[in-house]
């Protein structure tokens, strides 16, 4: 794709990462991996409910709200059809259904991803709230309904390809774990603390960058590409 149409392709993509909800699931990463995250000092990244929110911003949960940030969810992808829309009117044929064929290949994935993570998190998490429970299922349910819209709008007028059983084989013991990032050094930025301090900051994660690698690249040993 051209300078254009990639920064594009990426403002959709970051669309479709953010606002999120996700988890790493320890058990899965110490079958990958067991002499590396059989470690204490990586137990605080895993099993707990992570927050990407739209702009970008990212923490632990803990005892915050979800449901709001993730009521955005449709709106985000509503965006994405807007603008696909647009560039049908803008773009060659060809080089649309290109643009199109690389867009439904990542909807897809993260339409399984956000269905796994929906169905898991209470088998891998104890604890989790109602509240971020029904945000789970929001996004799943928004990206579901966004990409029925994508195949009503687009699938067989432009013969496009569909993806969904590249994904429904997946052995979920095969997760495979980051191996472009470190964990503690991605995920771990730390805030000196101040005598006036009074509520614990929240501890920053991911960069917007590096969590849209992991969802990408790493979950379920995927590659989608660029």
């Amino acid at each position: 794709m051209d300078k254009q149409l990639d920064a594009i392709y990426t403002e959709l993509g970051n669309r479709l990462i953010m606002p999120m909800l996700f988890y790493l699931p320890k058990h899965l990463w110490l079958k990958a991996d067991p002499d590396t995250f059989q470690y204490p000092k990586y137990d605080e990244y895993f099993d707990c409910v992570i927050l990407i929110e739209t702009s970008g911003k990212n923490y632990v949960l803990e005892e915050k709200h979800s449901y709001i940030h993730l009521m955005q969810k449709l709106h985000q992808l509503d965006m994405n059809m807007a603008k696909l829309i647009q560039l049908k009117e803008d773009l060659e044929q060809q080089s649309f259904k290109f643009f199109l064929d690389k867009y439904y290949q990542q909807l897809s994935f993260y339409v399984h991803i956000s269905g796994w993570l929906n169905e898991n998190v209470t088998k891998d998490i104890n604890g989790v709230s109602e509240e971020t429970l029904n945000a789970f299922k929001l996004q799943n349910d928004s990206f579901i309904s966004h990409i029925k819209e994508f195949e009503n709008c687009f699938l067989k007028t432009y013969s496009i390809k569909a993806v969904e059983e590249k994904f429904e084989n997946i052995d979920i013991s095969k997760f495979n774990p980051l191996k472009s990032i470190n964990i503690p050094d991605a995920m771990e930025e730390k805030v000196e603390p101040t005598s006036k301090r009074i509520k614990k900051p929240k501890k920053i994660l991911v960069t917007e960058e590096k969590a849209e690698a992991f969802l990408l690249k790493s979950v379920f040993n995927l590659e989608v590409d660029n």
